[in-house]
């Protein structure tokens, strides 16, 4: 693991991260046109427990990355990330991930260093998924331990903060038709 400096990032990483991401707010269509397939996850803390990243691991070697980006997404300004924390990791081990400062307490996105995938994580237990290819989002649902009732629980989680809180969840449609489309 080692950290990315701001001009780095800006030259390189900061494209990958914009090729995939159009924003940095994952509750209101944060997925870039060219990463048209997508996919939502729930429950994610900030920080994904070891077999979620296991199997974003497993997706993403699938395409063929082989280190992964991971950006504090909650210290961009725009999609100016340059003065935001970078990190790149090698070798695909879930300590260095969870050791990485403030991933664990602050919004976070994980990504492809080639602009392929990318993951947004938000403070409400919940991320956002794009990618340029649909084999991706397939590994990465397979794998995925909590994938097969992520929709319902978040959309019960909502609906549940909505009548206890009275929370405005007006984002909500705009958000499940971005990453559903018309389903």
């Amino acid at each position: 693991m080692r950290a990315i400096a701001g001009n780095e990032w800006q030259q390189t990483y900061g494209r990958a991260f914009r090729s995939v991401f159009r924003g940095t707010d994952p509750f209101d269509q944060p997925i870039a046109e060219s990463a048209p397939h997508r996919a939502l996850l729930y429950p994610v803390p900030y920080l994904l427990q070891r077999g979620q990243f296991d199997a974003l691991r497993t997706a993403a070697q699938d395409v063929g990355d082989d280190e992964l980006c991971v950006s504090i997404t909650e210290e961009f300004d725009a999609l100016d990330g340059s003065q935001a924390g970078h990190w790149i990791i090698n070798y695909w081990e879930h300590s260095e991930y969870r050791d990485l400062g403030r991933v664990g307490v602050l919004e976070n996105a994980i990504y492809s260093p080639r602009g392929i995938w990318g993951v947004l994580i938000s403070h409400e237990d919940h991320a956002i998924v794009g990618a340029k290819e649909q084999r991706f989002i397939d590994v990465l649902k397979t794998h995925f331990p909590e994938f097969s009732a992520a929709r319902d629980e978040f959309l019960a989680y909502w609906s549940d903060v909505k009548a206890r809180r009275e929370a405005d969840v007006s984002w909500l449609p705009s958000l499940l038709q971005h990453v559903y489309g018309g389903e």
